[in-house]
């Protein structure tokens, strides 16, 4: 692949695992993107520039990469000049996921998502470039309660954030009813055994 790129110019694209965070290297510039399983690929070199456009874009995902939680890069890289071995990285996304490889927005949600796969819930976690022009639509859908059931994870106390919290919960009274949808308010009740519990399953 990479041969084949060199050969006609072309850029690639990187998909893979950040490896496992390494405590000895935690005060050092990063130079190399660190991916898991990276035989076969170029090296990936890294810029200050591109990794600080990193920890201004991703500093959730690179807290969680620190707790060594499983985080993805998604990266656009250019071979350099007559090198196969050897790539800049140009841009890259990082995305947080759970060991099911669900993808997570937040620590709660990695919370919700495991107990829901504990309790051999279905569930689908949506993304945000599938939410089309809908005007809401929620952190998970429970798909085993009867109908498709809207589960929200509220996680922040900003003044912004509470004002769309408060938007989203009159659209789910209004859509659904008070008792047609569930959310847990992580902000101010954190502790997970606190959890408001799941409706039951049909």
């Amino acid at each position: 692949k990479t041969a084949k790129a060199a050969k006609h110019h072309h850029r690639l694209v990187v998909i893979a695992s950040l490896s496992r965070f390494d405590e000895t290297r935690a005060d050092q510039s990063v130079d190399r993107l660190p991916i898991a399983g990276p035989f076969g690929m170029p090296t990936l070199n890294l810029n200050a520039a591109a990794w600080g456009r990193v920890m201004r874009s991703f500093a959730d995902e690179l807290h969680a990469w620190r707790r060594h939680e499983r985080v993805i890069a998604i990266a656009h890289v250019g071979l350099r000049s007559g090198q196969v071995k050897e790539a800049d990285v140009l841009d890259v996304g990082l995305m947080r996921v759970s060991p099911r490889w669900i993808p997570l927005d937040s620590s709660y949600e990695g919370t919700i998502e495991e107990k829901l796969c504990q309790a051999s819930r279905k569930f689908e976690k949506p993304l945000r470039f599938d939410a089309d022009e809908a005007e809401v639509f929620p952190d998970f859908w429970l798909f085993d309660a009867g109908k498709d059931y809207p589960l929200e994870v509220f996680g922040m106390a900003t003044n912004d954030y509470l004002a769309r919290r408060d938007h989203k919960t009159a659209w789910y009274n209004a859509k659904y009813g008070v008792a047609g949808w569930w959310h847990w308010d992580a902000a101010s009740d954190p502790g997970a055994q606190r959890i408001p519990p799941f409706p039951d399953p049909l």
